[in-house]
């Protein structure tokens, strides 16, 4: 019961975050704690059974920032991401979570993931992540 109260509540705050209630940025450790789901950006139509893709990078953080492009890596890739990609999920490639670096970050289902250099705190730059997608079955 208790997982089944987690997954209402993620996705109660990811459909939020999908909506476009703007960037995600993390402030401090209690707003890390309650941001911490947010990895894990969503279309509030998920359900049932579904596959992850594999995790995607094709982008760098020099010049501007770091863009994890759905165009760019259906570009690359295009067998392996779903015409509707249901949710996605983002983390450096050191593994901590988006809602875990403290940066500002932005997400789209329909655009892909980005951070933007000149919106970091100042000396920041952002860190490298790659992203993976959620997709029916067999969609991949």
């Amino acid at each position: 019961m208790l997982e089944l109260n987690k997954v209402v509540l993620l996705l109660s705050v990811l459909a939020s975050a999908a909506l476009g209630q703007g960037p995600l940025r993390t402030r401090s450790k209690s707003d890390r704690s309650r941001r911490a789901a947010l990895n894990t950006f969503t279309d509030s139509q998920t359900t049932g059974v579904t596959e992850w893709t594999s995790w995607f990078n094709i982008d760098h953080p020099g010049g501007n920032g770091d863009y994890e492009r759905l165009e760019a890596i259906r570009f690359y890739y295009r067998e392996r991401v779903c015409a509707r990609p249901m949710a996605m999920e983002a983390r450096t490639t050191d593994w901590v979570a988006a809602a875990d670096t403290g940066e500002v970050v932005h997400s789209s289902l329909e655009k892909g993931f980005w951070c933007i250099n000149r919106e970091q705190p100042t000396g920041r730059i952002c860190s490298n992540y790659h992203v993976r997608f959620q997709c029916p079955p067999g969609s991949s």
